[in-house]
């Protein structure tokens, strides 16, 4: 019996994972290229691949070039639909399709596409390609490199077009009062905003193993915490480990299994969202994400 329920355990998470990994891929498909016009100019080619069932919005699609100007010469047109997710109509695009512009831009000028779609479940998180053309045709079909000088960009390389031209100036973490926010600010301001958390300060200037120390301290404190604090004896007296155990030994070994396995699942999950990044949330909007959770 409980090899059955660990079986189960981990076949659940293994569907989990796969779940994740599905929404992490981006399931439209963007090309762009240069080729000689009819009037001896250049011309910009971009075509979209939008799969079966999914659409892109078109206030969110967007096509730019960097130095230069784009003249539209064939752009389709959008069609109404009753989005699900935000409960009224938009304009969107339900079908591959190829633009068409002038490019009057520089010869290895750097082509943008930004773009954010859904499927009938979820939607996606926004996009960005870009595309550094030369005189005629794409080269190598990959993202253009940054500038030697491009500001420090604080998010996933697929959301850089989200966060162009922003930086990471500070971070600090948990609960601030004004005062200390605001002191906060004023180190942002100064230069002095990107400080070591605490943890790290602390091995820094203790050594590895007392931060380890620090952090198992720090997890101990939050059983103190009014969530956790009531939950003590309801789980003493589920696995026993009071009178009913029948010896030390045996409480501290189903103490320790209980907690062995409560870090095994959050840790496989916490796993999970490290490796899938920032996307890990746009799951709440799938309804077989939702189902998988209340089967575990």
């Amino acid at each position: 019996m409980l090899m059955k329920r660990w079986a189960g355990l981990v076949a659940g998470l293994v569907m989990l994972a796969a779940s994740v990994r599905g929404q992490m891929d981006d399931p439209f498909g963007v090309e762009a290229s240069a080729v000689a016009g009819a009037d001896g100019g250049r011309e910009l080619v971009v075509r979209v691949t939008v799969p079966a069932g999914h659409y892109l919005y078109a206030k969110d699609l967007a096509v730019s070039v960097a130095g230069g100007t784009l003249i539209p010469l064939a752009v389709p047109k959008p069609k109404a639909k009753l989005d699900p997710f935000l409960e009224e109509t938009v304009d969107v695009f339900a079908h591959d399709m190829e633009l068409r512009y002038r490019l009057e831009a520089p010869v290895d000028a750097v082509v943008k596409v930004a773009y954010m779609g859904c499927s009938q479940q979820l939607c996606f998180m926004p996009q960005s390609r870009e595309f550094r053309l030369g005189a005629t045709g794409e080269v190598a079909n990959s993202p253009a490199a940054a500038p030697p000088d491009a500001p420090a960009v604080s998010a996933p390389a697929a959301d850089a077009g989200v966060f162009a031209g922003l930086r990471l100036a500070g971070r600090e973490a948990g609960y601030m009062p004004a005062g200390d926010f605001l002191a906060f600010l004023q180190r942002v301001d100064a230069g002095q905003g990107m400080q070591r958390g605490r943890v790290e300060q602390i091995v820094d200037k203790h050594g590895l193993w007392i931060g380890v120390l620090a952090i198992l301290l720090f997890g101990v404190m939050l059983n103190l915490t009014p969530c956790v604090l009531p939950m003590i004896p309801v789980n003493l007296a589920i696995i026993g480990a009071g009178a009913q155990a029948g010896s030390r030994q045996r409480g501290f070994l189903l103490g320790a299994v209980y907690g062995l396995a409560i870090a095994l699942v959050y840790g496989a999950l916490g796993l999970v969202v490290v490796l899938t990044g920032a996307q890990f949330g746009q799951l709440n909007a799938s309804p077989w994400f939702n189902l998988g959770i209340a089967a575990l």
